[in-house]
């Protein structure tokens, strides 16, 4: 009888190592970890500045003011009083510090305000705000 009760203790210690190890699995399941690499494509708008040197600034207001004065000229608009002068008869007094230079994809624009003098015409003065727009390969779009 020694015999059996040895080999039921043997098969409820082997029994019992088996509950164990199932109760323990279950309770502490293994952890997988899997890596994976999703690709997604977004469209990102990219501001471009630009910025300029002041006096490179300066140099661009310069090209627009003589661009404006040639094209008053042409356009038969360097008048005061009745009186039509030339380009060489009218002078710039002054070219105000408020102007800007803008640059897009097409090109630039320099946007500013000018004071004009006329030879002879100590009184007469002529303020005139302008917008120049410069695209390459192409003459300046002028807008008074």
């Amino acid at each position: 009888m020694a015999k059996s009760i040895t080999g039921y203790v043997a098969l409820i210690a082997i029994l019992s190592c088996l509950l164990g190890g199932l109760v323990s699995y279950a309770a502490f399941p293994q952890v997988v970890t899997k890596e994976v690499v999703v690709t997604k494509e977004v469209p990102v708008e990219v501001e471009k500045v630009v910025k300029v040197p002041v006096d490179a600034r300066e140099q661009y207001l310069e090209t627009a003011v003589n661009d404006v004065i040639n094209y008053l000229e042409d356009e038969e608009e360097l008048t005061c009083n009745g009186v039509e002068y030339d380009k060489n008869e009218v002078s710039v007094l002054k070219i105000y510090d408020d102007f800007s230079v803008s640059f897009d994809e097409e090109g630039y624009s320099v946007e500013g305000k000018v004071k004009l003098k006329f030879k002879d015409e100590e009184s007469c003065k002529r303020v005139i705000d302008f917008v120049v727009a410069y695209e390459p390969d192409e003459e300046p779009t002028i807008t008074i």
